[in-house]
């Protein structure tokens, strides 16, 4: 019995195949020769809220294994989401009934009412933030490529 024909064809796995050495090596990172203004208008094109943060650590990491770990350390950063409200609920979580103001307000219903504005404009702004952060970033792309 002879050696398999597979085995007599294959070239050693350290030397590689004749069209694999015309062609150029790939970088394992990306943003190796990219400079910090262009990491940052690559982000802020992309719609990142955090893209000059973002764009620091990568090109402070430029070369080195650990960009992927600190997109990751980043990534956790966010805020820790919330259960989804039902598509009913989540509607009628907005409706509001202003109430018109009283004229003999007394100055500690004001400053309540003023504080009440102010966790609603928050509460809105934070799932304005959070429906943003479900859109996929650019760290999407970056994590399929480490890994």
């Amino acid at each position: 019995m002879g050696t398999p024909a597979s085995v007599v064809s294959e070239p050693p796995p350290w030397q590689a195949p004749t069209e694999a050495r015309g062609r150029k090596q790939a970088s394992a990172n990306i943003f190796q020769d990219a400079e910090l203004l262009q990491i940052q208008g690559l982000f802020q094109r992309s719609g990142d809220q955090l893209a000059e943060e973002r764009a620091q650590i990568i090109w402070e990491c430029a070369g080195d294994h650990r960009v992927a770990e600190a997109l990751k350390r980043l990534r956790r950063k966010r805020p820790p989401r919330q259960k989804p409200l039902g598509h009913s609920l989540h509607h009628c979580s907005r409706l509001r009934i202003p109430e018109p103001p009283s004229p003999l307000a007394d100055p500690q219903s004001a400053t309540e009412t003023a504080s009440n504005e102010q966790y609603l404009h928050s509460r809105r702004t934070s799932a304005r933030i959070r429906r943003n952060w479900r859109k996929p970033g650019p760290t999407s792309y970056l994590h399929q490529i480490r890994h």
